[in-house]
């Protein structure tokens, strides 16, 4: 079972002992999240995930920055002597709104980055007097998962597909379709953790105090699960969604995964949890449940009056 750092106020949560610690916050579910669905209460998880080795360490994601003091107190409690690299796969303010502070404060050496978009724009508008750090203090490497498509349509053919922060640890990059503005999941078969970005992420707290972490005798319902997969992808309800299922199967088919680590959304712990979500999202996206979870004109006429 995790279990709970002691020191900062709002301790890390240990996933697997001294290898893999979920880090960051919580926000209310009062609106303002345009992930979750109208009229949804409770406090959501806002995560990053710190993965230690003897020397280097990784931190997946950076939090948003209303949590910035305290994923820098988490990481310093954790860090010692190693080293931090960061990784990020969204180019979005829930995922990378501490990049430059934790550069700054951590004289980070490395960020990779599995995403479109222009990563060193957040710089502008941070803690670098608007401008990035040159290459003489931060090495980029920008990221493709193997099996990506691009690979065939862009020059950079070289670029890595795996996150090398530690001569003992690689993680793999897995391409999917499944997410918003990126294109991979990252799969850390050390810790059987697959940090699965902005999918999975349905699980949600009742209390501001509750474990981030959804236990075995928690459960999600179905229902749930598809108001948040047609609130949060809500281009899914008109796709065509034979190739997002494929994606699904490619994922778990023959991969051993312990956890889902989302980074907004509870971490989903365990095989028999994993599973269980597997199927409700397959449930979800099967193409007779995205037609009947589609809403009726009439209903649109009524959501809107």
């Amino acid at each position: 079972m995790p279990t709970r750092s002691t020191t900062v106020a709002a301790p890390a949560v240990e996933l697997v002992p001294d290898r893999l610690y979920r880090l960051g916050g919580v926000v209310p579910i009062d609106g303002r999240l345009s992930w979750r669905r109208p009229g949804v209460t409770g406090f959501e998880p806002i995560s990053a995930y710190l993965l230690l080795e003897e020397d280097n360490a990784l931190l997946v994601g950076t939090g948003v920055k209303l949590h910035r003091r305290l994923i820098i107190d988490q990481v310093r409690e954790l860090l010692g002597d190693r080293k931090l690299h960061l990784y990020a796969d969204r180019n979005e303010a829930d995922e990378i709104g501490n990049l430059a502070a934790l550069v700054s404060e951590f004289d980070v050496e490395h960020i990779w980055f599995a995403g479109a978009g222009h990563l060193l724009r957040w710089f502008e508008h941070d803690d670098f007097g608007g401008s990035a750090p040159g290459e003489d203090r931060v090495t980029m490497h920008f990221l493709m998962p193997a099996d990506n498509p691009g690979r065939t349509l862009i020059r950079e053919l070289n670029r890595p597909s795996e996150v090398a922060f530690d001569p003992n640890h690689r993680t793999t990059l897995m391409n999917t379709r499944l997410t918003v503005l990126g294109f991979a999941w990252l799969y850390d078969a050390g810790t059987r953790t697959l940090f699965c970005s902005d999918f999975f992420s349905e699980g949600k707290l009742d209390t501001a105090d509750g474990s981030p972490v959804m236990s075995a005798e928690e459960r999600s319902t179905l229902d749930e699960v598809r108001d948040h997969i047609y609130t949060r992808f809500e281009w899914m309800r008109d796709a065509e969604t034979g190739p997002l299922i494929e994606d699904l199967h490619k994922f778990f088919d023959g991969v051993e995964i312990d956890r889902l680590a989302p980074y907004h959304g509870t971490v989903i712990e365990g095989p028999d949890q994993v599973r269980r979500h597997l199927q409700m999202a397959l449930d979800v996206l099967a193409p007779d449940a995205a037609l009947a979870a589609a809403p009726t004109s009439t209903q649109e006429t009524t959501d809107h009056a």
